[in-house]
């Protein structure tokens, strides 16, 4: 009898794990449904002003898209920079930085859907037209390449390419070649051909 004990508390466990995971499959993906609820849950709580992504942010940069809807659409050069917001909802600006190394500034207030902000040149060092980056981040880990969410660099400038090719949103090697006194962005951020 003392040897059937072990034995069947092992059956009764075994049963009551394939019941539980019988129930997510034959319940239409409950397990599944959850996790998306989360996920919309989280994207629609305010963050912190610390290193928390914004109201709109589900998750990490991929394939040059953005975080959330924000991108760096443009760079005047001994002017700003320009911050867009290109998704449908409004994004708190808290607890995001904008770098142009060793220059950095946290942003602040809230950008509707299709406005735009404008970062000053001298919170960024001046943005010289001889070679600099504009880096956009969630919270002030500057070399952590989870926390960067755009990128645009012009005549081999920037100190933190590395950071932005480690988190797949520049390519290596990759900088903008101005035609003028500044660049914009007319197509996919994180792609160099994009910029004019």
């Amino acid at each position: 009898m003392r040897r059937l004990r072990p034995l069947v508390a092992l059956v009764l466990v075994v049963a009551l794990v394939a019941a539980a995971c019988g129930d997510d499959d034959d319940g239409g993906g409950g397990g599944q449904a959850a996790a998306s609820t989360t996920s919309a849950a989280t994207s629609d709580t305010a963050a912190p002003a610390t290193s928390e992504a914004p109201t709109t942010t589900a998750s990490l940069p991929a394939n040059g898209e953005p975080i959330g809807s924000l991108a760096i659409t443009e760079v005047v050069f001994g002017d700003h920079v320009t911050i867009t917001n290109i998704g449908p909802e409004a994004v708190d600006l808290s607890g995001i930085w904008l770098c142009n190394r060793p220059s950095y500034t946290e942003l602040s207030g809230q950008v509707a859907p299709g406005a735009s902000v404008d970062v000053p040149a001298d919170a960024l060092g001046g943005l010289a037209e001889s070679g600099g980056e504009a880096a956009l981040y969630v919270g002030n880990s500057f070399s952590d390449p989870n926390s960067i969410i755009d990128y645009v660099s012009w005549n081999g400038g920037g100190g933190r390419t590395s950071v932005a090719v480690e988190a797949g949103i520049w390519p290596e090697g990759a900088s903008v070649t101005p035609a003028g006194d500044s660049i914009e962005l007319f197509g996919v951020p994180g792609d160099p051909e994009s910029w004019g």
